[in-house]
């Protein structure tokens, strides 16, 4: 059966317009790693083809969050730049796989470069409020302005003591590189092995790390890059 495409309004712009929340008609049932496809209209008051947008909502509430970089000469992310609160959007989801059903271990560590965090907040959230998870998250970003959720992160480090969160800017702080970062937490693993590793962001970034989990007797299947 089809789904159909809901209505929805802006209901915040916060984070240099880039973190939209938007307030549904109804509550969203969705997965962590689950996405919306989002809908605007031309000048004419016709839907344009839509663009996927992974939910960055910590949980199911009557309003759904989401992460938009504006990109330069972007068609999509130029025309959401320019909402306000109370303008209308369109949407069909949660459509996608879920993290979970990809997840094998209860050890896990992420590691996120800039808007990729989005695809592991809700995640996240979830698995740092379940004690019978150990999660590690390295959070990295060109700029302390591109930081997103850092403070979010920081307090729910000091509320669970299975999580550890491990931050780094790297345009603005030369005294360690990623790398440099990454092996400073995966050299303290023990049982390698039993861990799930997961990688979000630009695609040159994701594959260097990729390749470095590789080249240290990690398996793929071990492997979740997005």
């Amino acid at each position: 059966m089809e789904m159909l495409i809901k209505e929805a309004r802006v209901y915040d712009k916060i984070i240099k317009n880039k973190h939209y929340r938007l307030l549904l008609d109804t509550p969203m049932d969705f997965k962590p790693g689950q996405y919306i496809e989002l809908y605007l209209k031309d000048k004419f008051g016709h839907l344009i083809p839509p663009r996927p947008y992974t939910i960055s909502s910590a949980s199911t509430k009557d309003f759904l969050e989401l992460y938009i970089g504006v990109i330069n000469q972007g068609l999509y992310s130029t025309k959401i730049s320019k909402l306000k609160k109370g303008d209308m959007f369109y949407y069909k989801g949660p459509l996608g796989e879920t993290l979970l059903d990809r997840i094998h271990s209860k050890n896990l560590l992420i590691v996120a470069f800039g808007s990729g965090i989005s695809t592991y907040r809700s995640l996240i959230h979830l698995i740092a409020s379940d004690k019978s998870y150990n999660l590690k998250l390295i959070y990295i970003n060109s700029h302390y302005d591109d930081f997103f959720y850092n403070d979010e992160f920081y307090e729910l480090e000091k509320q669970n003591s299975n999580f550890a969160y491990y931050s780094l800017v790297t345009k603005e702080d030369s005294s360690k590189k990623p790398k440099e970062l990454f092996f400073e937490v995966f050299s303290k693993i023990e049982n390698k092995d039993d861990w799930n590793y997961l990688i979000s962001g630009p695609q040159k970034a994701v594959t260097e790390f990729y390749d470095i989990l590789i080249e240290h007797k990690i398996k793929g299947e071990k492997i979740i890059t997005d």
